[in-house]
């Protein structure tokens, strides 16, 4: 019988760790998924004292982040990063078996990564490990998007950024919501698109960011919410969050 890997699930939105569990189910690994932390709190208790072979670990988290919890770690498990990063700015990851993947997580390179991986490798320190990833900490974000890839059928577009009015979630997806009145749907997450959208897509509402850049007029409405009303021919709607009100304020000194 083939021995397991047993392995953590590290990353504070459940939708990412969800797609993880499921990537992993459908294809034939020797990974077994011990257990899940939604914070880098968590996954120190875990790590110390379950002692996994192998973390997938994200990078940007509220509190401890992966890097801060990798430093606190006497001894490091195999640790595949899960990042927001563009690809070029993790270069540093391709070596000492430290390796990562890009969100949204691609069956193909997450069976690239498990490939590398080693049952009874020794584990490293995580000075070792941090010394991999400085390169990275030096780089502060990677840049701003300025074209989004969309899927349309079997063929892949790219929507200039300056041609979405919003993007909303619902349910797991986010529609990209275009000035023409065409609606993609993207696997990115609000969290990861408003890290690398310019400045003028701003947060609106929990489920819905827009671009300040198209917006032709801002109506107040009910219990410190607001229409905005877009510049698209079909002078497009959207409605801000409460909690949104000092942001909405703030911009357009409504």
């Amino acid at each position: 019988m083939e021995q397991k890997i047993k392995t953590l699930l590290v990353d504070d939105e459940a939708p990412a760790r969800e797609r993880l569990r499921r990537l992993l189910n459908n294809i034939q690994t020797p990974i077994e998924i011990v257990g899940e932390s939604e914070n880098g709190l968590q996954a120190l208790e875990f790590i110390e004292t379950n002692k996994p072979d192998l973390v997938f670990l994200d990078i940007q988290m509220p509190g401890l982040d992966g890097f801060e919890v990798i430093n606190r770690l006497t001894t490091v498990p195999q640790i595949i990063f899960c990042t927001a990063f563009e690809e070029y700015a993790v270069k540093a990851f391709d070596a000492n078996g430290v390796d990562y993947l890009v969100k949204p997580v691609r069956q193909e390179r997450l069976i690239q990564a498990i490939q590398k991986l080693t049952l009874n490798a020794p584990k490293t320190s995580s000075q070792e490990v941090l010394e991999v990833v400085r390169k990275m900490l030096q780089i502060n974000q990677a840049p701003a998007l300025t074209s989004l890839p969309v899927k349309v059928g079997d063929k892949v577009f790219f929507v200039a950024l300056s041609e979405i009015l919003a993007f909303e979630a619902k349910d797991k997806y986010v529609n990209v919501i275009t000035r023409n009145g065409t609606t993609h749907l993207t696997d990115l997450t609000l969290k990861h698109l408003e890290e690398r959208l310019p400045d003028h897509f701003v947060r609106v509402h929990r489920a819905l960011i827009v671009s300040r850049l198209n917006i032709q007029e801002v109506r107040k409405h009910l219990n410190n919410r607001f229409i905005l009303i877009m510049n698209d021919e079909q002078q497009t709607r959207f409605t801000t969050g409460r909690a949104f009100v000092n942001v909405v304020k703030g911009l357009w000194q409504v």
